[in-house]
């Protein structure tokens, strides 16, 4: 029987399961039911329009949690808060009544004392109460480890005294949003032991304090660095930071260029030379895109740093688009390059956009640039060959919309070569 193996196996069974089959097979008996509650109850989704609308399903559901006592209080370990683009209009209500919906909802949240995650999607829509309620919801959980903030025309939110964190993302986008970054700072001062920090939208306009903050607290060689950094914004700051510590596992530098070319070129020049070979030995995912021409795409000035990325499971990099046409196409040398990272898995190539001297793309100009490019990355990839006495690579190419994996071949000469061949990715 099911219950008779290891708890450790019916885990891993559960592991492997959706929602549906858990739920049918907890109805096949009590046991299976105990057993399976934990991973039945894990996660929890509130939809922020249902909080609002108050129908009384919901009411009574929020009623039954804050109460205590429930499966979910006692096994939710993950929440997830979604928010619909555009809320329904409801009637204007009295300070009393929001008060009480309030004190409902902290209830309720308050509630979840075994949270480890909570993602929250918030935009401008969500009224007021809601979004005080879950605020102060978030002080309130003792082992809350990791948060996901995803705020789009989300003004000023109270969430500096949040602390112990081992992983923090934060998304701020939007004309309504303000500046987050002492905000941010302090929150991440408060978490001595967070190891991941993704800061992505006007979240990092203002990042400075966050990077010379952690820098500051590290430094000197240590390892006790971050050991996954997103950062859309990158400055000197945030290299100056890189260069504090070793044994990075995770950066994702997107959209790394700054806007001024000569010192996007700069920082790219520093980061390729001093900063990226600290983490060598460490690194498994590293994406480092553009979104125009410059030294953050790849070329031969940082081919040498990337072979030295002999851990390195997963690369995305963008490559000049005046550079990807034959016959020495920039693909070819990265692709030549990829050979020689034994753990690589997956590599992505985008493409930059050239700068354009105050000419405007749009409309047909962009589309017809758009697939000039990605055709010429597309060919660069199909008539790349490699020697047979060469160590096959395994990754898979994703590039101009399509997935490639080597596949062996025989030129005309009779030579046995591999070369990339068009695949059905999930095959």
């Amino acid at each position: 029987m099911l219950l008779d193996l290891p708890l450790d196996i019916l885990d891993e069974i559960g592991d492997r399961m959706d929602l549906r089959d858990i739920k049918a097979l907890r109805g096949a008996c009590q046991d299976l039911c105990a057993t399976l509650d934990p991973r039945f109850f894990g996660a929890l989704a509130l939809a922020t329009h249902k909080l609002v609308c108050e129908r009384d399903a919901d009411v009574d559901a929020l009623t039954a949690l804050a109460r205590g006592g429930t499966k979910w209080s006692r096994y939710t370990k993950t929440l997830r808060i979604l928010s619909p683009w555009r809320l329904p209009p409801g009637a204007a209500e009295d300070a009393k009544r929001l008060a009480a919906k309030r004190a409902l909802l902290v209830s309720a949240l308050g509630a979840l004392q075994n949270l480890r995650t909570v993602a929250w999607e918030a935009n401008e829509y969500d009224p007021s109460w809601l979004v005080d309620a879950v605020c102060d919801s978030l002080l309130m959980f003792p082992a809350l480890e990791d948060l996901d903030l995803n705020l789009e025309n989300r003004g000023p939110l109270a969430l500096a005294g949040i602390s112990g964190l081992k992983i923090f993302k934060i998304q701020s986008t939007g004309y309504n949003s303000p500046p987050r970054g002492a905000q941010v700072a302090q929150i991440v001062a408060q978490s001595p032991g967070l190891r991941a920090l993704h800061i992505v939208g006007d979240a990092g306009a203002d990042g400075g304090d966050v990077w010379r903050m952690l820098a500051a607290r590290g430094g000197g060689g240590s390892t006790s660095g971050l050991a996954d950094v997103t950062a859309d914004a990158v400055t000197g700051d945030l290299l100056a930071y890189l260069d504090t510590y070793v044994g990075a596992e995770v950066l994702r530098l997107v959209h790394a260029d700054t806007g001024r070319l000569a010192e996007s070129d700069r920082l790219a020049d520093t980061f390729f030379a001093a900063v990226l070979p600290r983490h060598a030995p460490t690194l498994r995912v590293l994406e480092c895109t553009a979104d125009h021409d410059g030294r953050w795409s790849f070329g031969p000035h940082c081919a040498d740093s990337l072979r030295q990325l002999h851990a390195l499971t997963h690369l995305e990099v963008s490559v000049n688009a005046g550079d990807v046409a034959p016959p020495r196409s920039v693909v070819t040398l990265l692709l030549d390059t990829a050979l020689q990272l034994p753990a690589l898995q997956r590599l992505t190539i985008s493409f930059s956009y050239p700068w354009t001297s105050g000419r405007v793309w749009y409309g047909n100009g962009l589309m017809r640039f758009e697939t000039r490019a990605n055709g010429a990355i597309r060919a660069a990839v199909e008539s790349f060959r490699a020697h047979a006495h060469d160590a096959p690579s395994r990754a898979v190419v994703f590039a101009g919309g399509t997935h490639f994996a080597l596949a062996p071949v025989e030129d005309g000469d009779g030579l046995h070569m591999y070369s990339y061949q068009r695949v059905v990715w999930g095959s």
